[in-house]
């Protein structure tokens, strides 16, 4: 096969004139994603970064999560409170004129961060693991205190611990010759099998 000729060029530059040239390759700001959607109504006290209420409701939420997931007392009183939040009607735990509604709806516009989070398309959009799992028919749920395990690894791994652990002479060089061995030594059936699929 014969190498293709190239022609001798110059390389071509783009140049832009104007004030948006000292833009390009710079990240949009959250001013400008909100005037774009048709969501800037032009006001001077919305912050562009996240503000300090926002902030401090996030660490809330953090604290209530880990006095929840830590158990006795801190679980007790995490769900008295979000009872009570619920009977006194407010949002996020909080009474009337405080927290997302709080102040006829002032403070869900506080700050960009708050206006795009509330967005449809954001608050619907999963990650990927939740794509993955939905993409091939399954249900993803995370549960508030554990990372989700995916099965079939974990019995995967724990099958060639197994064989690793039968065939042991307790060196790493010799683990490191048995096991690619292990590694393709399980049945095809047992993969299967752990997937849901045999």
């Amino acid at each position: 096969m014969k190498a293709p000729i190239f022609l001798p060029c110059t390389p071509t530059t783009t140049t832009t004139t104007g004030p948006t040239a000292v833009l390009l390759g710079l990240p949009k700001g959250g001013k400008q994603l909100l005037m774009e959607m048709g969501l800037w109504e032009g006001e001077p006290t919305l912050r562009v970064h996240e503000c300090s209420a926002c902030r401090a409701e996030k660490a809330a939420t953090r604290q209530a999560i880990t006095a929840f997931n830590r158990g006795g007392e801190g679980r007790q009183q995490v769900v008295d409170n979000t009872g009570q939040g619920e009977e006194d009607g407010g949002e996020d735990g909080d009474s009337g004129g405080s927290g997302a509604a709080g102040e006829a709806g002032k403070r869900r516009r506080c700050c960009v961060v708050r206006v795009l989070s509330e967005l449809k398309a954001f608050r619907e959009e999963l990650n990927m693991v939740e794509k993955l799992f939905k993409a091939h028919g399954h249900l993803c749920i995370f549960l508030p205190k554990y990372h989700p395990e995916l099965n079939a690894i974990e019995r995967y791994w724990g099958y060639i611990k197994h064989l690793l652990r039968l065939h042991c002479e307790y060196s790493l060089r010799h683990m490191f010759q048995v096991l690619p061995g292990a590694l393709s030594s399980v049945p095809a059936r047992f993969i299967r099998a752990w997937h849901g699929a045999g």
